[in-house]
């Protein structure tokens, strides 16, 4: 008996998770969220798309009659396109129509899957992380899976740990720093399918080592503080010649 009122207790939640759409990019996508209740004759100017980051904020309006966020526009179809995903579009969205049903579609969540990494014990750290303030189930480390690009063999041990909070999950993976090897980041589900993976390649030898890494090295640092100065010198050598310039003149009126 207690195992099917705990069953009917839960089915509420496990029916509004079974009515959302899930979709996982990595940063820099495009990402495009359906929009599931417009039809061949609607107009796009009757679209409202909404999205809240955590489930306990107010929604906020992203594209409406009155335009879009930045990085954000409709397609033909009325769905949402993100042209460059970052780790802060993670969250719920939804789209109305503004109709005399003032219709609502099913609700997209859309989930960020990263990987960046950081020198640590002599070695390097890479991190694989799932922005998810919408993920329905907590996530268990058993989901993450890092692979020796290489060889294939699927990593283990205690060079992967796991960390999880309120709405982000890592996995993370020691490894010497002196390895060039290639790794491999999966997240699966409970059928232990694919959803979506990222790979890390060791940097380059001579270039420079960081998480995120922009491609900026030490010299280039140099060439813009050179450049910096060169400008401040610039507009110090103006201003001085304006001024004496300046200062000139009234003496030219006395004369005359």
């Amino acid at each position: 008996m207690a195992p099917l009122l705990f069953l009917l207790i839960l089915l509420p939640t496990i029916e509004a998770y079974l009515e959302r759409i899930h979709l996982f990019h990595t940063r820099g996508d495009e990402a495009v969220l359906p929009c599931n209740i417009v039809s061949s004759s609607t107009r796009c100017s009757m679209v409202t798309w909404m999205f809240n980051r955590a489930q306990k904020e107010s929604p906020v309006i992203v594209h409406s009659v009155l335009g879009s966020i930045p990085g954000v526009s409709l397609d033909t179809n009325c769905s949402l396109l993100i042209t460059n995903v970052s780790d802060e579009d993670a969250g719920r969205y939804f789209c109305e129509l503004k109709n005399s049903h003032h219709q609502k579609a099913l609700p997209v969540i859309l989930t960020v899957f990263t990987v960046s990494w950081f020198p640590a014990d002599g070695g390097v750290v890479i991190e694989c992380a799932l922005e998810r303030p919408f993920l329905f189930s907590s996530c268990v480390d058993r989901r993450f899976r890092w692979l020796d690009k290489g060889t294939g063999a699927v990593l283990s041990g205690e060079d992967v740990s796991f960390n999880n909070t309120v709405d982000r999950c890592v996995s993370s993976l020691h490894v010497d720093r002196h390895h060039n090897t290639s790794y491999t980041c999966q997240y699966v589900d409970g059928y232990m399918q694919v959803q979506i993976q990222a790979d890390y390649t060791p940097a380059a030898k001579g270039s420079s080592e960081s998480s995120g890494s922009s491609g900026w090295t030490p010299l280039s640092y140099v060439m813009l503080t050179l450049r910096v100065a060169g400008l401040i010198l610039l507009i110090t050598i103006t201003a001085v010649i304006i001024r004496d310039r300046g200062n000139k003149k009234p003496l030219e009126d006395d004369k005359s």
